[in-house]
């Protein structure tokens, strides 16, 4: 009888390491899970919150430029309000293109934002905003990857797209005033 309960302690003994072994690999997976789950959130799921949540500062941000500019007329007077003014922007999102000789493998992503004149050239672009799409269009769809991808570049396709776009309105001159690009992504 003696021999019997030795004989159950090794075999104890031997089951310890077993669930040592299976409460590690339980541990690591779990923590796998985590560090994966992490990733596609701050990698898949990330971008797609923060660019709902970025209309809503920008929203944010226009109400407090308001306050401000409430601020400053009532210390300033009629001068504050006329030197603070913003001028009226025309803003093309997400146009999205393949560059020339890129075969269709490559595309770029584009927000261009007109910086106008006046209110009135405003109305204009929008009621005229397929044509000024399909300008932008045509203009940046004509340059290589290599030529987009060149930051020097960049003013010169400003000019460019300047000077196509004011042809669409031959009546107004110098309506645009500037050109921005939010959004430029080469992939």
């Amino acid at each position: 009888m003696a021999a019997s309960p030795e004989s159950e302690v090794p075999a104890a003994d031997e089951a310890s390491p077993a669930k040592g072994a299976s409460k590690l690999t339980l541990i690591l997976a779990v923590v796998g899970g985590i560090a994966a789950g992490a990733a596609a959130g701050a990698f898949a799921v990330g971008p797609l919150v923060a660019q709902k949540l970025v209309p809503h500062a920008a929203a944010a941000a226009a109400a407090a430029d308001s306050a401000k500019l409430a601020e400053g007329e009532a210390e300033h007077g009629e001068e504050g309000a006329e030197g603070a003014a913003a001028k009226p922007v025309h803003t093309i999102d997400n146009l999205v293109l393949n560059p020339a000789q890129s075969g269709g493998q490559r595309f770029l992503l584009l927000t261009i934002a007109f910086e106008l004149k006046d209110a009135a050239t405003l109305e204009a672009m929008k009621s005229r905003d397929a044509e000024l799409r399909d300008v932008v269009l045509q203009s940046v769809g004509a340059k290589s990857v290599e030529y987009l991808a060149d930051m020097a570049q960049r003013d010169s396709l400003k000019s460019e797209l300047k000077t196509v776009a004011g042809k669409l309105f031959p009546d107004k001159k110098g309506v645009i005033r500037r050109i921005y690009f939010p959004q430029f992504v080469i992939q």
